[in-house]
């Protein structure tokens, strides 16, 4: 299988995440990330997840979400006419 240019900078910014997290951890004093570090890496994971589309993702999950409250509402709405007719 080979990879999109996409797919491999994800991968690489994933990676280099990982990787400052570790090193991170493993300087003095150790347990402790610099919040600078911490932004860092969090500017990572967010490019690695735009590139992979995780955006589109969580707005399909969104609009499906949105699409079955929608039915439950109108669902409670059939049934509440149906109490008042009796």
């Amino acid at each position: 299988m080979r990879w999109s240019v996409k797919e491999t900078l994800a991968a690489l910014a994933l990676a280099v995440a990982s990787l400052l997290a570790i090193w991170a951890l493993l300087l003095p004093p150790q347990g402790e990330i610099d919040q600078s570090v911490l932004f860092s890496i969090a500017q990572f994971l967010v490019f690695s997840a735009t590139l992979l589309g995780v955006d589109g993702a969580m707005d399909r999950m969104k609009a499906l979400l949105r699409n079955k409250d929608r039915e439950g509402r109108d669902k409670e709405g059939s049934d509440d006419k149906q109490t008042h007719d009796k």
